[in-house]
């Protein structure tokens, strides 16, 4: 039986390479299609981007997007899980306008467990939920490891930064961490994307509209997702990449 839901995908995705056949390229350079794709859009280009903060870089493919996207962009990426880090240094290798550093971010300097995942991207300091589990069990096997936490604010003192900040943050369930030792810094940017949940996927996580109201009350505005993440059975909604503009 033809399976007319695949069918529709492939169709689509035909249709996306049609107009962008530069997201090959940037697929062949180490870099996400996709990401490619959602971004390559005016609105992204007139904000005139000149700094990405990368949080949660993992192996640093997010950051050879943004590189392959905007040539000139000065690049702070962090990343907790030492394997991840030397990963991401590597594909950023002769990169002189990128600076990887080795630590996850939060509210307060110190030293956290993070449950790493087997599939690394699903690593959190958060445990993770029932609703992940069932949902992805394949991501559920992890290890504990201690990992240093430090503070945005106190890092990007130290940066040279432009007009123009994008902060992307893809950290698993400790955004309001991130937020609340970065808020000076979030507060100097133009543009965030980040992963929001609307279900419990780690213990004790914010959900979409608590980080919502944080980022509210900062000056920023909801402009919508980039991509939605479902649960394969139910199809239900777990989480987004969600875009935040400046007033």
């Amino acid at each position: 039986m033809i399976n007319k839901s695949k069918i529709v995908y492939y169709i689509q995705r035909c249709v996306e390479l049609l107009f962008n056949p530069y997201s090959l390229y940037i697929k062949y350079q180490g870099g996400i299609a996709d990401l490619y794709i959602r971004l390559n859009k005016p609105w992204f280009y007139r904000l005139k981007i000149d700094t990405l903060f990368d949080i949660g870089g993992n192996i640093g493919l997010f950051s050879k997007t943004i590189r392959l996207m905007l040539p000139e962009v000065k690049i702070y990426a962090f990343e907790p899980l030492p394997d991840c880090y030397l990963n991401m240094n590597m594909h950023m290798d002769g990169d002189g306008k990128y600076e990887g550093f080795n630590c996850g971010l939060g509210e307060k300097l110190e030293i956290l467990f993070i449950e790493k995942s087997i599939h690394s991207p699903s690593s959190s300091f958060l445990k993770m939920g029932p609703i992940h589990r069932d949902a992805f069990p394949q991501t559920s096997q992890s290890q504990r490891l201690e990992v240093p936490v430090k503070r945005l604010d106190d890092l990007a003192k130290n940066f040279h930064l432009g007009q123009n900040i994008m902060i992307k943050v893809d950290v698993q369930g400790f955004e309001d961490k991130v937020i609340k030792g970065g808020m000076e810094t979030f507060k100097k940017a133009k543009l965030i994307i980040i992963e929001l949940s609307y279900r419990e996927l780690y213990i004790g996580q914010p959900l979409f509209d608590d980080v919502y109201q944080q980022l509210v009350k900062i000056g920023f505005e909801f402009h919508g997702v980039m991509a939605q993440m479902p649960d394969p059975d139910t199809l239900d909604i777990l989480d987004a990449d969600c875009i935040f503009i400046r007033k």
